[in-house]
């Protein structure tokens, strides 16, 4: 599978055979992989948190999460076979273990949410397996009580459902220890399985809304966040990028070393 370098971000150029073909290979050599999402959300956490930079670029397929990061991409000449943000990916993935008859395992939510995302996933995909899911809500103490549940369970497809930095860190950090083979950190993606919250429409989506959908959804949670990633992409990531590629005509600068630097 190709991988682009988008200014010191891999992103990977993937068609959905190709994708099927990595789970087809990752199931039968019973490796593992993690999925993620690049956005304009996921960069300004990483001036919060640099050490995610090197984490999220450790993983092995990244997609393009959200239409504004896609349009980046297409402006800057980096032409995508397929764009599927991290819900669309999780989607998709689940379909995968439906006609596959795979296991699957939810991390994250609380216990109420978890169990009701597990009852309608079960009807929505009867082909699948639905493990009984685990909690969210630990400390790092727990961890590795966890990682021994799971491996118990041993499920094909373990979603986590934490936020950030938290399940970044935990993919990474037992990414090796941990006995399943499709990971993806899925952040909100339980909560709307339960039904607690909508995933984006397509129309909005493809007019690059989703951030304000989701604020408006939950603006007491994330309208102070969001609002703070939307004025950095603004103002600093995207000029950053137009100065050193444009101005300056480099191609193979590091974005985020230099956005680290702000």
């Amino acid at each position: 599978m190709e991988h682009y370098n988008v200014f010191g971000l891999k992103v990977s150029n993937y068609s959905l055979q190709e994708v099927d073909q990595l789970f087809d290979q990752t199931i039968q050599s019973e490796k593992n992989i993690v999925i993620y999402g690049h956005s304009f959300g996921g960069i300004p956490n990483m001036k919060i948190h640099p050490e995610l930079y090197a984490v999220v670029n450790s993983f092995d397929l990244l997609v393009c999460d959200g239409t504004p990061f896609n349009w980046f991409c297409n402006f800057f000449g980096f032409k995508l076979k397929t764009v599927m943000s991290i819900p669309d990916m999780t989607n998709y993935t689940l379909e995968y273990a439906h006609k596959n008859h795979l296991k699957v395992l939810l991390l994250g939510a609380n216990e109420e949410i978890n169990t009701q995302a597990n009852k309608r996933l079960s009807i929505k995909y009867p082909g699948a397996h639905f493990l009984e899911g685990i909690n969210g809500y630990f400390n790092p103490s727990e961890e590795y009580k966890i990682v021994t549940r799971i491996n118990e369970l041993s499920p094909d497809i373990l979603l986590i459902g934490i936020s950030s930095p938290i399940k970044e860190r935990f993919a990474c950090n037992y990414k090796n220890d941990l006995k399943t083979n499709i990971i993806i950190p899925c952040g909100g993606m339980i909560d709307v399985y339960a039904g607690k919250t909508k995933q984006t429409p397509k129309l909005i989506k493809k007019l690059g809304l989703a951030t304000a959908y989701r604020i408006i959804q939950e603006p007491r949670r994330l309208l102070r966040l969001h609002s703070w990633m939307v004025y950095e992409t603004i103002f600093k990531i995207l000029p950053l990028a137009l100065y050193y590629r444009l101005i300056y005509s480099q191609k193979d600068f590091n974005l985020m070393d230099k956005y680290l630097k702000l």
